[in-house]
């Protein structure tokens, strides 16, 4: 997905938070998030409005100084600063949580038996890089907690079906 003002924030890079700025934009956000929004809504009919990607949004913020974009590590400052009398201090300051699918609930669902059988097979190919009991844990969601455990599984599964079928 090409933005339509991907042309005008080439031009606004003037500082190097601008260029990882634009690059986040077109990329995460235009090839990532937006085309994942896109489709989603479009299967139920609907269309999305992004006003953080709305092109006078973009060009404000790239206008912003870097000093007032960033809080320490704290991203969307400016942002956050601006709504912070609006929203509940538990959704401005809420961590980052990215959009993420529901990795969880198909492992769960679709997954679980075919993950176990290509994860935990003695003769899997990630077997000798990956402690077993380990994986054994994240497949009965046991052990470490973490958020995007669904995630973890899927890459591993990728890995060792490329594994497999490129084995020599």
């Amino acid at each position: 997905m090409r933005l339509p003002f991907a042309e005008e924030l080439q031009e606004t890079e003037t500082t190097f938070l601008n260029r990882l700025m634009r690059l986040n934009i077109e990329f995460k956000g235009a090839d990532y998030i937006l085309t994942k929004v896109n489709n989603l809504t479009a299967a139920a009919g609907l269309k999305a409005c992004s006003p953080l990607f709305d092109s006078r949004m973009v060009a404000l913020s790239l206008q912003i100084p870097p000093e007032y974009k960033l809080s320490g590590a704290q991203e969307k400052a400016v942002l956050k600063a601006a709504v912070a009398d609006l929203l509940p201090d538990v959704i401005v300051n809420r961590p980052k949580s990215g959009m993420v699918m529901s990795m969880q609930q198909w492992f769960v669902r679709d997954w679980q038996r075919q993950a176990r059988s290509l994860l935990l097979n003695r003769h899997a190919a990630i077997a000798p890089y990956l402690d077993q009991t380990l994986i054994r844990e994240w497949l009965n969601y046991r052990g470490e907690v973490f958020p995007r455990y669904g995630l973890k599984l899927w890459l591993l599964v990728t890995l060792e079906i490329w594994l497999q079928v490129n084995r020599r």
